[in-house]
């Protein structure tokens, strides 16, 4: 009887992980700090569903033998601008290890040859310098976790070179908010 209990618990929390999410995530805005290493100033957010458009340049070739990025969040319940730090963070890493673990949560949404020319897929290390393209990305939550908070997110990544000197920041707003039925 308990291996039956057992076989329960687990199919259960294996339908709730696979289960869509009840939420959807929306784009507020996407910036970098000035003389950042990530030039997002070509980067908008066009039309009601916020889709992302532009182009971003990368001013150096980024390796981890040079750079390493670090990352908070924050959340703010009703909109009111009252942001509160959340327990998740990112310590400082080498940038290819971060890039290649933070942009798969991007990859239902980014198609390379469709939505950019950035290897998402595949990156790179040191991802080379250049202009990127992109094109109508809006977030596709299917591979974020099935439980989140609602309401809206500010996550600021830091940029830094040789371990100490800050190369630049990037902050992206989106808002979390149940599925229409």
């Amino acid at each position: 009887m308990d291996g039956l209990k057992y076989l329960i618990f687990l199919l259960m929390i294996n339908g709730a992980y696979m289960a869509q999410n009840s939420y959807e995530a929306r784009l507020l805005s996407i910036n970098s700090s000035a003389n950042s290493v990530w030039n997002l100033d070509n980067v908008r957010l066009l039309g009601r569903e916020h889709r992302m458009n532009g182009s971003a340049a990368l001013l150096d070739d980024m390796s981890n033998e040079f750079y390493t990025f670090s990352a908070e969040c924050y959340h703010d319940a009703d909109g009111s601008g009252n942001y509160k730090r959340m327990p998740f963070f990112v310590t400082k890493e080498p940038i290819c290890k971060v890039m290649k673990t933070m942009l798969e949560y991007l990859e239902p949404s980014v198609v390379v040859g469709v939505n950019t020319d950035f290897p998402i897929n595949d990156i790179p290390c040191p991802v080379p310098k250049g202009q990127y393209w992109i094109k109508d990305i809006e977030l596709n939550t299917d591979n974020w976790p099935t439980i989140t908070p609602r309401g809206y997110f500010r996550g600021i990544g830091y940029i830094y070179k040789n371990g100490l000197t800050l190369a630049g920041t990037v902050e992206i707003v989106c808002e979390i908010k149940d599925r229409p039925k």
